[in-house]
């Protein structure tokens, strides 16, 4: 079972994935942890979490540590150790091997938690303008979404002929009745 994460931990992390012992020769795996799907200048936390698997693993408790932890509050560190131990206190009641897992968890709750440096070094007003902007484009994004979902409709039922040029208004004015 160790073999195997091990060489899973080697495969993906490569150069971030280390392997030593304790003194009483358990496996201490090592994996330097960043946030996944992002750019390296939007990184703003990473940990190295360390996990020393005892005789009795995937059954009993690994120790785990972090260490090297950048970007994340004392109560962000807190709550990554409960749920870390929630999961590992799940996965080593069926000896399930947990150390990938571990690192997915962390994974994710870096992503969760990432603050990106680039913000960080906004003003306020740099900051507001930039989500007034976001959320602009998101708006325009819906009201497109819902034209196209009209139209789509529309078309679909037969009952009105609409074309991607026709204004909702236009097609308001349509369908009101006409006084006779």
């Amino acid at each position: 079972i160790r073999a195997d994460e091990e060489l899973v931990l080697s495969a993906v992390y490569d150069k971030d994935f280390s392997r030593s012992e304790s003194s009483r020769g358990y496996p201490i795996l090592k994996v330097k942890v960043r946030p996944p799907d992002l750019e390296p200048d939007s990184i703003g936390c990473f940990v190295t979490i360390s996990l020393q698997l005892g005789e009795q693993y995937p059954y009993a408790h690994p120790l785990v540590l972090f260490q090297n932890v950048v970007g994340l509050s004392e109560n962000e560190q807190d709550e990554l150790k409960e749920v870390v131990d929630a999961k590992v206190d799940d996965l080593r009641k069926d000896g399930i091997p947990m150390v990938v897992e571990l690192v997915q968890i962390t994974e994710d709750f870096l992503l969760n938690h990432n603050k990106d440096p680039k913000i960080q070094k906004m003003s306020a007003w740099e900051l507001m303008k930039a989500r007034e902007t976001v959320m602009i484009e998101e708006q325009r994004e819906e009201r497109i979404k819902e034209e196209r979902d009209l139209n789509r409709w529309l078309d679909d039922s037969g009952n009105v002929a609409v074309t991607e040029s026709k204004s909702r208004n236009s097609l308001v004015a349509e369908l009101e009745p006409r006084p006779s």
